[in-house]
């Protein structure tokens, strides 16, 4: 809750400073579109506070292949469900490989805590929030990107409106430890706002940018290579004893980067027909005379 509170504080800091004058359109924006703003920051606490708490249970690559697996399935299904778009059989074989490939791991991921039923329920907890944040995370690209489209606001406006749940909820739970961190060494402060910039700054900045640009499916699979890079890292610190689960998180980042490219392929096959059915319709039928000298459609 502390570390969420402290580098969520100074992102909300950074969109605010950076948005100035025009703090007043976000104000605004908010005004008449509450029902809106109170979705959004709904999916933002679920979606990142469970991905913080689930980075407590289980280690960063699995909560990383799990999180991102499951924007990805969740928006594929957004996509296709609610909005009714068309995929072709690369992106769907690209699902269903990336949905066993997740499925699996968090079975061989369990089934290693099964020798130590202490540390069962932390595994399994971490599992769950895991996966509740990234249904979160794929329902707040889909919504987001809806809004976009609908309202045409800057991805800066969302940005500085987004989080504010977020701080209430966790700077209250937490004001005890927040203010322990705040007063502890210079380098540990240091530590958090690098954090900051690093992790939720830049990240938070360069999807809601997407979102403003990209189809909502696109986004959620353009992320897959979290957990590879969390999982080299595990790899370099602390290398794991058990090969299926790190062959299990390259297998599911494998399968979402097939995906990623079947899905670019069928967005812009979509994109380069819809202009030339509009610019070029279907000619009229032609008027061409009868035998008795009438006119016949």
């Amino acid at each position: 809750m502390a570390l969420a509170f402290v580098t969520f504080a100074v992102a909300q800091l950074v969109y605010t400073t950076r948005a100035g004058k025009s703090i007043g359109v976000a104000v605004r924006f908010a005004r008449s579109h509450p029902r809106e703003i109170v979705v959004l920051n709904v999916l933002t606490l679920s979606s990142w506070l469970f991905m913080f708490m689930a980075l407590q249970r289980i280690e960063a690559s699995v909560e990383s292949a799990i999180f991102q697996g499951v924007v990805a399935l969740g928006g594929f299904l957004l996509a296709t469900v609610w909005s009714g778009q068309r995929f072709g059989v690369a992106a769907r074989v690209g699902v269903l490989a990336a949905t066993a490939a997740l499925g699996l791991l968090v079975l061989a991921r369990l089934s290693q805590t099964l020798s130590a039923p202490k540390h069962d329920a932390s595994a399994l907890v971490g599992v769950v929030l895991a996966l509740i944040a990234g249904a979160s995370g794929a329902l707040y690209i889909h919504y987001s990107s809806a809004l976009h489209s609908r309202t045409e606001v800057s991805a800066n406006t969302v940005l500085c409106l987004r989080f504010v749940l977020l701080l209430m909820v966790t700077g209250a739970a937490s004001a005890g430890e927040t203010l322990k961190l705040l007063e502890s060494d210079q380098g540990t402060i240091l530590r958090l706002l690098a954090l900051s910039v690093a992790f939720v700054v830049v990240p938070t900045f360069l999807l809601q940018f997407a979102i403003a640009r990209l189809p909502s499916v696109r986004v959620s699979v353009a992320t897959p290579f979290v957990a590879v890079i969390a999982l080299g890292s595990e790899y370099a610190v602390r290398p794991w004893g058990n090969i299926a689960v790190p062959v299990l998180v390259l297998a599911a980042s494998a399968a979402l980067v097939f995906t990623n490219v079947a899905l670019s392929s069928d967005l812009a096959r979509s994109a380069f027909l819809s202009p030339r059915n509009e610019e070029n319709p279907a000619p009229a039928p032609a008027m061409v005379p009868d035998t008795q000298g009438e006119t016949r459609s």
